[in-house]
């Protein structure tokens, strides 16, 4: 998945994640990376 982030209607960064299905596993992860101008932030998160 990749998506522009935008502020006021400019774009400021942009998202990239995976969603990975884990057979037996009762949540999806998901993982991806904020692209700012200040710099990157990774993130993960179990989607329930």
């Amino acid at each position: 998945m990749h998506e522009d982030l935008c502020r006021d209607g400019e774009q400021v960064g942009d998202h990239s994640a995976v969603r990975t299905h884990t057979r037996g596993s009762p949540a999806p992860q998901r993982t991806g990376t904020f692209a700012l101008p200040e710099g990157s932030s990774p993130c993960k998160r179990c989607c329930g």
